[in-house]
């Protein structure tokens, strides 16, 4: 029979498991099934077997002794009010039970309020270091920068550097330690070399030729345009100073300054000329 009866509560636990997994909660309705049936509530409990309470019928009574130390030690008086439990044989006060009840429910709201202020404590902390990364200095976020660019890049440069050796490996790239170039790319590199040379060659041979024709110039012609220079310089020297008068030559007026004033000068004289030959021959009439 316990046999039997172990493997029925086995299965029933089996089915417990699948309902909770199923219904996602540990607490089942049953109000149709027991209305189909039509029995009662207390008929869905479960008895403990009694093969149960007799073999931990030793660690039930060391419980039950150790429950009398502690209500001893805590000086709690007796009284006629029991609370009998059938299914562990603990007899517990009415008034023993009620200050248990309320040591849980004191000890359960204090852990919610030990799990609120936790909660509050983390969140300013969390605040506080928020604060605290925002004033970070200009050289440290740099830093930080630093090393998470190079914990990025390093990987990166080691990935590279191992698909050029697996390319190298597979002969699909050359090895720049064992590369030659080939011999049309040498004779581009000597003609280009070649090039350079006879290009500042002729530079030089440039520069040479300019410098000797500025010498030839200052040297040979130099001279020639030198008098040149002079000569219609004194030339205009003279013009001036017998037109307009030394004091006009070193005044400082344009050209057409001077021109205008010139042809002003003649002018006036060009006028002055006709009114003295006509005094003159009223002169000689009278």
């Amino acid at each position: 029979i316990r046999q039997v009866l172990d493997s029925v509560m086995g299965r029933v636990l089996e089915l417990k498991n699948e309902i909770v997994e199923k219904e996602f909660s540990e607490y089942h309705y049953m109000d149709d099934i027991i209305q189909d049936l039509r029995i009662n509530p207390e008929d869905l409990e479960i008895p403990i077997p009694r093969y149960f309470i007799r073999e931990r019928n030793k660690v039930l009574q060391d419980r039950e002794r150790m429950f009398a130390a502690i209500l001893n030690q805590m000086d709690v008086t007796d009284n006629n009010n029991w609370i009998v439990l059938s299914s562990c044989n603990a007899h517990v006060t009415l008034e023993r039970a009620i200050k248990v009840i309320q040591v849980a429910e004191r000890a359960r709201q204090g852990r919610l309020r030990a799990k609120f202020m936790r909660e509050i404590h983390r969140d300013s902390e969390r605040q506080r270091k928020a604060e605290e990364q925002e004033a970070v200095s200009t050289d440290q976020a740099v830093v930080c920068f630093q090393k998470v660019k190079y914990k990025l890049l390093y990987p990166h440069k080691i990935v590279i550097v191992l698909r050029e050796d697996k390319m190298i490996f597979l002969g699909m790239a050359i090895d720049p330690k064992r590369s030659y170039p080939c011999q049309t790319k040498l004779d581009a590199l000597n003609n280009e070399a070649n090039r350079q040379i006879r290009q500042d060659e002729h530079e030089d041979d440039y520069q040479k030729s300019i410098g000797s024709l500025i010498y030839q110039l200052r040297e040979v012609e130099g001279s020639e345009m030198k008098e040149t220079m002079q000569e219609q310089i004194r030339q205009l020297f003279i013009e001036c100073r017998d037109a307009t008068g030394s004091a006009l030559i070193i005044a400082e007026k344009t050209p057409e300054e001077l021109a205008e004033e010139l042809a002003a000068k003649e002018e006036e004289d060009a006028n002055k000329k006709p009114k003295g030959k006509e005094e003159t021959k009223e002169k000689g009439k009278n």
